[in-house]
């Protein structure tokens, strides 16, 4: 299992870093990460939204869907370690 969730969090890591770019990419993963740990994992309406505009200002609107990409790994990566 552990190789499998190895391989998924490198796919992704390379996924969002070639679309994104790696210093956009490490910038909404440090956001997200941050935010995540900040309000444990629990976000109301106002947070999200929040979140939404920050991530949307770093990747810009068509890359939104990234950002869900970003958010799987990190959740992967919560779930290896």
């Amino acid at each position: 299992m552990s190789g499998a969730l190895s391989e998924r969090i490198e796919v992704l890591r390379n996924r969002c870093t070639e679309a994104l770019t790696a210093p956009v990419f490490l910038s909404a993963y440090r956001y997200i990460k941050g935010m995540r740990e900040k309000h444990n994992c629990e976000f109301g309406e106002e947070v999200e939204r929040e979140m939404e505009v920050a991530l949307e200002g770093m990747v810009g609107t068509p890359q939104m869907g990234y950002v869900k990409l970003v958010e799987q790994l990190i959740f992967i990566e919560e779930c290896y370690v």
